[in-house]
């Protein structure tokens, strides 16, 4: 009995399972052991205060005596979108019967987080451990991928914990944990395994890999916005549970944070955008559509950047300037979130067919993520506080988009196999049927060669007969002009051998005359005689040098060779080819008269010609310049008086002769053929068709120069001849003349 007794008092004084409780500790103690501690209400409380005042342990007691603090008992505390700094207290106990170190943690980024202790809540509180949240781990006061805080508690010590956390870049969603050092440890060591980790990143490395290898092989840029949407949301994730401070070199760690965790967001979202518009093709058909994709991208893109730079500025001018700041860019996180819907809904509405189909697979896949980053979002904005899975569920909505979205690229992947396929085995035959017609006009062309030589002996003869036919036809133009050359010659030369014959006649007459006078010995009588007969003889001098002169003329115009060009007076050789011209049709119709006009430039400079060429064309103009007008007198149209006329001037640095009558002009029919070969309105045998086409081949081709006509129907037409030239110009002098021919 007295042994029963013992064992009964034996376990009544002595501290069950090693540990003994603090009896005088406060209700709401949190018991920390070597295992992790949960947090239940009411353990924590809490209190925002301006980060402008200073965080210290005297400022913080004396909140607490003003009962500023609050309490809260969820494992994360939610305090939205605010600068101000958070305090956090906690009364903690150390059941252990040995000095022990332990951890604050927090599974969130902030800026800084400072801890302050107050033993057994009695006096002052002091500073124990510091963190700053921008270093690795390996730089840290305790080196672990969250934030930690460690102090040291006695045997059975009851302590009043304060913490200070600024966080300047985003909202207060601040996972947070009590445990011992070595539990702490034990924890993280078993985290990578019970949180899913392991399989996520070697997912996410397996995916970015093998995009990067299909965009090397397709040139498809769908497979790199992919892997690099792929690697920002990745990045993200290890941010949200701290990894990348200890996965992460110090370099790739400071500028995840300088671009900021919801900037790294942002560029994800962006890249999901960017590979939306290539799956649904919004650049067939939706220019809008995809307008709006890449305005949204840039600008989010852009964001980002000036996030990054304007930051350290932003936190220098104040809460106000950080506020603005942060709050553009989780309107843009939204923005991009909800164009997305958007986009995905309009081309599942309003597409066709084959892009409905796109939009419904596409939606399925960004469902996921669509849900994931709203749930991760409404949680860390402090509107709901619902935890699903772990890590998190933007880590699991990225991880079934990514094997939703990697089917569906594995299926345009072997679409794009069977097109390509189809594509060269359509090119193979185009090919074939390529070579088939070629062979096929090869044979035609054969075929054809041998037809065009047995037709090139006809084509021979018959170039042969036609270029003897128009040579036949060229000399019958010359000889017809040489023709009316002649009889104008000829008519010339009549009037002074009229004249010579008659005076010689009229001398003879009068020489018998004489010698009867002197028989008579009429002295007075005699020298009358004598002095009409040296009147006589002086007029025969006069028309003999008349001739002469119509002679030497015509031997300059014969002397040179058609090819030399000589500097000539066109003033002179149009008066010339004038008036044979007229001569020569008066010598066919004596009763044709006609008024002649003429109005030379009185300085015209010499131009290089070659005489008889342009001579020739000038003849020809004058022959169907009184072609016209004879035509329109035979009309016998009351009161109608047959007018030629000449006139050279000056024009645009080139002399041009300007030729003009009063005929019947010609139809717009008439002259847009009147320098065509063969072409004439003459009757047959009055003309061959080719003077006004030689003469535009002697002036454009020969000389360089222009014949044009101007016309009007029924009251004449005037061709102009010009040559170019380059001299100065003086004054006209006009002169009219009026000849009539004389019957003689």
């Amino acid at each position: 009995m007295s042994c029963h007794l013992f064992c009964v008092w034996l376990a009544l004084i002595l501290p069950w399972g090693g540990t003994t409780p603090q009896r005088h500790s406060p209700p709401d103690t949190l018991q920390l052991r070597d295992t992790a501690a949960v947090l239940r209400a009411p353990i924590l409380h809490y209190y925002l205060d301006s980060s402008n005042r200073p965080g210290t342990g005297a400022g913080v007691a004396a909140l607490w005596t003003g009962t500023r603090f609050r309490p809260f008992g969820t494992r994360v505390f939610q305090a939205g979108f605010t600068q101000d700094r958070l305090w956090l207290r906690a009364v903690v106990v150390n059941t252990l019967n040995r000095r022990a170190r332990f951890v604050w943690s927090l599974y969130s980024f902030v800026d800084s987080a400072t801890l302050f202790v107050q033993p057994r809540g009695l006096g002052v509180p002091r500073y124990v451990a510091g963190v700053n949240c921008r270093l690795v781990a390996s730089l840290r006061p305790f080196a672990a991928r969250s934030h930690c805080l460690p102090f040291w508690l006695e045997p059975h010590e009851y302590a009043v914990l304060y913490l200070a956390v600024d966080n300047h870049t985003g909202t207060y969603y601040l996972p947070t944990r009590f445990a011992s050092a070595e539990g702490f440890m034990m924890h993280e060591y078993k985290l990578l395994f019970t949180s899913n980790w392991t399989w996520l990143l070697g997912l996410y490395l397996s995916s970015v890999l093998l995009n990067l290898l299909l965009y090397l092989l397709l040139r498809d840029s769908i497979h790199l916005w992919y892997a690099a949407y792929v690697l920002f949301g990745a990045w993200f994730l290890l941010m949200e549970d701290g990894l990348d401070a200890g996965l992460l070199p110090q370099g790739a760690y400071a500028l995840g944070w300088q671009l900021g965790q919801y900037g790294i967001l942002l560029l994800t979202m962006v890249c999901g955008l960017r590979i939306m518009a290539l799956f649904l093709r919004l650049r067939q058909g939706w220019p809008r559509l995809r307008w709006l994709s890449v305005g949204l991208s840039s600008v989010a893109a852009a964001y980002v950047v000036v996030y990054a730079l304007s930051y350290d500025s932003a936190l220098r001018a104040g809460p106000q300037a950080l506020a603005v700041l942060n709050t553009g860019r989780e309107l843009l996180l939204w923005l991009l979130l909800l164009g997305g819907c958007f986009i995905v809904a309009t081309v599942w509405m309003r597409g066709l067919r084959p892009q409905r189909r796109l939009a419904r697979l596409f939606g399925l896949t960004y469902l996921f993520f669509f849900i994931g980053a709203g749930n991760f979002l409404l949680n860390h904005t402090g509107w709901f506080n619902i935890h699903l899975v772990e890590p998190n569920s933007l880590a699991w909505g990225l991880t079934l988009e990514l094997l939703t979205l990697s089917t569906l690229l594995t299926v345009r992947f072997r679409n794009a196999q069977r097109q390509t396929t189809e594509l060269r085995l359509r090119q193979v035959h185009e090919r074939a049927a390529a070579s088939h017609r070629l062979i096929a006009a090869r044979e035609q062309e054969k075929q054809a060669l041998l037809a065009q030589q047995n037709e090139t002996q006809e084509l021979q003869h018959s170039l042969t007969n036609l270029r003897a036919t128009q040579a036949q036809l060229i000399q019958k133009e010359k000889m017809a002009s040489l023709g009316e050359l002649t009889a104008g010659i000829a008519h010339e030369m009549q009037n002074p051998l009229n004249f010579v014959n008659n005076f010689a006649e009229i001398s003879a007459e009068l020489l018998a005359e004489i010698r009867e006078a002197q028989a008579a010995g009429d002295a007075s009588g005699v020298a009358t005689l004598v002095d009409t007969v040296t009147q006589n003889l002086g007029k025969i001098h006069l028309h003999g040098q008349r001739a002469a002169g119509i002679v030497k003329g015509m031997l300059e115009h014969s002397r040179a060779s058609t090819s030399e060009r000589r500097l000539m007076n066109l003033n002179r050789l149009c008066d010339e080819c004038l008036h044979l011209s007229y001569e020569g049709l008066r010598a066919k119709d004596e009763n044709f008269h006609s008024e002649l006009s003429t109005a030379y430039l009185a300085d015209l400079p010499e131009v290089l010609v070659v005489g008889t060429d342009v001579g020739r064309v000038l003849l020809s103009l004058f022959d169907n310049a009184f072609y016209a007008v004879r035509q329109r007198q035979q009309v016998g149209e009351p009161g109608y008086r047959p007018q030629v006329g000449v006139r050279t001037l000056m024009l645009n640095e080139q002399v041009q002769i300007q030729v003009t009558d009063n005929g019947m002009g010609m139809t717009a029919e008439v002259q847009a053929k009147i320098f065509q070969p063969f072409f004439t309105t003459k009757p047959p045998g009055e003309g061959t068709g080719l003077g006004l086409s030689l003469a535009h081949e002697i002036i454009t081709r020969g000389h360089g120069g222009a014949l044009a006509v101007e016309n009007q129907p029924g009251a004449g037409a005037t061709f102009s001849v010009s040559l170019p030239l380059e001299g100065p110009s003086g004054k006209s002098l006009e002169r009219s003349t009026v000849v009539e021919a004389k019957d003689r």
